[in-house]
């Protein structure tokens, strides 16, 4: 998941409800970045937030239109339990999301590694640089997820200026 214009809006309407709040942003900024959810935590949760009560808005309308229709006592109770399915499901989903997506990630990691491995110190052996390894292991689409964390160090490195050794503690914090 990416920023987007509707994400920075969600963001401005509940930014002030996160501030109050005064929520430890470094430890849930660091489970979205390893979920690879290019978000703060207020910008992702402030966009749930607004998801959230469109779907409760919408099910409730959709409720109320379905009992109009039917007329029946138990489409009455659906005008109460739709919303709060709903909203209850949709909460559920956002709120897992990131430690979902962050196992799966790390799952992935988990089986190229053996690979990633081999292709290092083949690399290693011929003399390469660790930062010349890091170029050129983002470069390969076969490692997946892998790939990706060596973008980010291979960028430290080349576009940041930062040296191998300070790139890689980056990558493992």
């Amino acid at each position: 998941m990416r920023s987007t214009p509707y994400s920075r809006m969600c963001k401005r309407i509940f930014g002030r409800f996160f501030k109050r709040l005064k929520v430890e942003e470094v430890e849930r900024n660091h489970l979205l970045e390893k979920a690879d959810i290019r978000m703060t935590y207020e910008e992702y949760y402030s966009r749930a937030i607004m998801n959230v009560l469109i779907t409760s808005f919408a099910s409730l309308v959709i409720s109320i239109l379905i009992h109009k229709i039917l007329g029946s006592s138990l489409t009455a109770l659906l005008i109460f339990l739709l919303p709060s399915i709903s909203t209850l499901l949709l909460s559920s989903y956002y709120i897992y999301l990131p430690e979902s997506r962050a196992k799966a990630r790390a799952k992935k990691i988990d089986l190229l590694l053996p690979y990633v491995t081999n292709f290092i110190a083949t690399m290693s052996s011929a003399g390469i640089s660790p930062a010349e390894i890091f170029k050129k292991l983002s470069k390969v689409e076969l490692y997946g997820e892998v790939q990706k964390e060596a973008k980010k160090i291979a960028k430290e490195i080349y576009i940041m200026g930062i040296d191998t050794i300070t790139a890689l503690k980056h990558a493992i914090e």
